[in-house]
């Protein structure tokens, strides 16, 4: 009998301090919100045939076949984007929704829904959402052969992110942000509650036997929130849906494997924008003890985006907090996954889609 899985991905967004929160109303042109910096995180249940090779692995427990990411960190790049305000409509679902800028086209025929977000009523005030960038590597910063990445949106190709290589159209990050608000269509439109379907793919380095592999979900993992209270979402959780499973399969051939072969299953996995960061202007030239090479690709690539974008440059998080934030996170994923992680015990058979 096929064993229910339940994947839990929590989203854990806020925005810094200094980026302020919407009007009560949803946008009446289409933007991005960000950059901003953020945390996230996985595990993943490693299938059988290649638990073998995670062996010594020290980011892998043998007792329960788990491979932890440990922190991952974004430094000041990460983008969503947003529409303008629509509504609700059989004749919107196939319409061609621009969002974020440059503008990114989201359909609502193109998303799953979560089976358990509240049911979006017709004329019902609402955006469409994108993630744009989203490059996470490992924090503490570790050489390069030694990083764990999670890479989506424009980052989802490679790790230069560029926006002339942007992902496939099936494996773009998009979601609805829909008004709470009753009756549905009347201001104001927050709070909201809000879904993503999230692709990205996942760069596993080399430990123990494993040499090393990027690994992607065919699947959206689709992750809501049942209320937000403006653009960025602040103080906000976000969880996977746990009535589906997704399982992430290597992007290309290796010594054991071969392309599209399922690696596992993403039991747990997290990602928050630093929620609650208040910098003082004395840390912005604080000593750092991240290596030279790793400052300079952090600032080229925060330079980037926010000439992609147009964005203001954010105030830059000083060591400390960070080093704050990261435990913060650490502890709340953590607790996720002492309640989650343990009804994990396999992935499953292997469906047409792993």
């Amino acid at each position: 009998m096929k064993t229910k899985i339940w994947l839990s991905i929590v989203f854990v967004i806020a925005a810094l301090a200094a980026l302020p929160l919407s009007a009560q109303n949803f946008p009446t042109t289409n933007g991005n919100d960000g950059p901003v910096a953020s945390f996230g995180a996985f595990w993943i249940l490693v299938d059988p045939p290649y638990q073998p090779l995670f062996a010594g692995c020290p980011a892998y427990n043998p007792a329960t076949h788990i491979l932890q990411s440990g922190n991952l960190y974004d430094n000041v790049t990460t983008v969503m984007g947003h529409s303008k305000g629509i509504k609700e409509s059989p004749g919107e679902h196939g319409a061609a929704v621009p969002v974020g800028l440059p503008p990114i086209t989201v359909r609502d025929a193109g998303l799953v829904v979560p089976p358990s977000f509240s049911p979006i009523l017709p004329n019902s005030d609402e955006v469409h959402t994108v993630i744009r960038h989203l490059n996470l590597t490992t924090y503490p910063p570790v050489a390069f052969p030694n990083q764990a990445r999670v890479r989506a949106g424009e980052c989802y190709n490679s790790t230069s992110c560029s926006p002339v290589s942007p992902p496939p159209p099936n494996r773009v990050s998009g979601g609805e942000v829909v008004s709470n608000h009753s009756p549905a269509g009347s201001p104001p439109d927050f709070p909201a509650r809000s879904y993503f379907n999230v692709f990205a793919q996942m760069d596993i380095p080399a430990c123990g036997s494993f040499p090393g592999a990027t690994i992607f979900n065919q699947d959206p993992l689709l992750v809501h929130a049942p209320s937000i209270g403006g653009f960025p979402p602040s103080g906000v959780v976000y969880m996977h849906d746990s009535s589906s499973a997704v399982g992430v399969r290597f992007l290309n051939g290796g010594p054991k494997w071969k392309k599209n072969q399922r690696l596992g299953c993403v039991i747990l996995a997290g990602h928050g924008i630093i929620p609650t960061f208040r910098r003082a202007a004395a840390l912005e030239n604080a000593p750092t003890v991240e290596p030279v090479a790793f400052q300079k690709e952090k600032e080229l690539e925060k330079e980037k985006a926010q000439q992609r974008y147009g964005e203001t440059r954010p105030e830059k998080p000083g060591k400390e907090e960070v080093d704050r934030e990261a435990e913060r996170f650490q502890q709340h994923m953590k607790g996720e996954f002492d309640r989650e992680g343990g009804r994990h015990k396999d992935c499953g058979p292997k469906g047409k889609d792993d």
